[in-house]
């Protein structure tokens, strides 16, 4: 509901080269093709022809991630060599 309105103002935002992770549950439902869709594959269509969108999937992983805590998920995404490994590390942070 909330994502429409709001792509217009993150692709204003972003760098040209950034990625983007979705903490989005759930599947979208494409009109033109009458067929479920993936959340990151919506984004990454919002965003320009070669923006990437990855996934962070958790029971609660978007309230844990905002609050600092630790919480267990898994990583999806496909940005290629060295990116994939530093994206895992931007939300790996033991310890803390």
């Amino acid at each position: 509901q909330f994502l429409p309105r709001l792509m217009p103002v993150i692709r204003s935002a972003a760098h040209p080269s950034c990625r983007g992770v979705s903490l989005i549950k759930g599947m979208d439902f494409n009109e033109d093709e009458k067929s479920p869709s993936l959340i990151s594959e919506g984004i990454a269509k919002s965003m320009w022809d070669s923006f990437r969108c990855g996934v962070l999937m958790g029971a609660n992983v978007a309230n844990e991630v905002a609050a600092r805590q630790m919480c267990e998920s898994t990583l999806a995404c496909n940005f290629g060599a060295p990116f994939d490994e530093r994206t895992r590390l931007i939300f790996n942070s033991p310890g803390e």
